[in-house]
């Protein structure tokens, strides 16, 4: 048995590929040019991040191609965005979420190399998390909010085509998530995207992942290509 198979094995529980926590050692964290990078760390009881007037990408490349029907996360949220009245949340001046589940899509799109000597570091990043002879499609990331008439709403990135976002679950008031999304079209991901951010909203919050837990469609869907995205 290869390690990649060892390793999944063991993360597998009930078919179900929960995202080790306890330490940092699986986890790739970057940093914005100009943007102060958020405050994370890694313990037994989960995944923090410290938000204050921060953003950076917590990415945790998967040990093989998943086919997913569903993600569940559930944690706990300290504190709220300063979201102004005017101004919807996602649009400029406001596009802050404190949930961003980013999934990495498989697809065909490559950097060549004048591409990626252009290329903003992120983006870079981005298409290193495929592996050889795989390309990348986009980030779809999935969004949390404490406002009810936001949820449904999606968008490609007014700031890349690399990236889709749905906004598909409401935050509790008391800041405590336990939230499931099970996808329609079952996209084949590559990695996840974490990103808590406040550089914005000029806010400052902390948010606990207890539990991230990706579902794939079978218990052959691991490490197996298919030919959906989610869009």
């Amino acid at each position: 048995m290869t390690r990649v198979r060892l390793f999944t094995s063991k993360l597998l529980v009930m078919g179900i590929f929960v995202v080790p926590m306890e330490s940092g050692k699986d986890w790739q964290i970057l940093k914005y040019r100009k943007i102060e990078p958020n405050k994370v760390e890694f313990s037994q009881e989960g995944l923090s991040i410290q938000v204050k007037n921060s953003a950076s990408p917590v990415i945790f490349p998967l040990p093989s191609i998943m086919k997913l029907s569903a993600v569940h996360i559930t944690g706990q949220i300290e504190g709220d965005l300063n979201l102004p009245e005017e101004i919807g949340q996602g649009e400029k001046g406001a596009d802050d979420y404190q949930i961003r589940i980013g999934l990495v899509i498989k697809g065909d799109r490559r950097l060549n190399f004048v591409q990626k000597a252009m290329a903003a570091d992120w983006v870079v990043k981005l298409f290193d998390l495929a592996p050889k002879d795989v390309g990348v499609d986009h980030i779809l990331f999935l969004n949390g909010t404490r406002k009810s008439d936001h949820v449904g709403s999606k968008r490609e990135h007014p700031a890349s085509d690399l990236i889709m976002e749905q906004v598909v679950w409401k935050i509790p008031e008391n800041g405590g998530f336990d939230l499931k999304h099970e996808f329609t079209a079952n996209p084949d991901v590559l990695a996840l995207w974490l990103s808590s951010d406040g550089d914005d909203t000029r806010s400052a919050y902390r948010v606990r992942f207890k539990k991230i837990e990706l579902h794939p469609l079978e218990s052959g869907g691991v490490g197996q290509a298919g030919a959906d995205d989610a869009n």
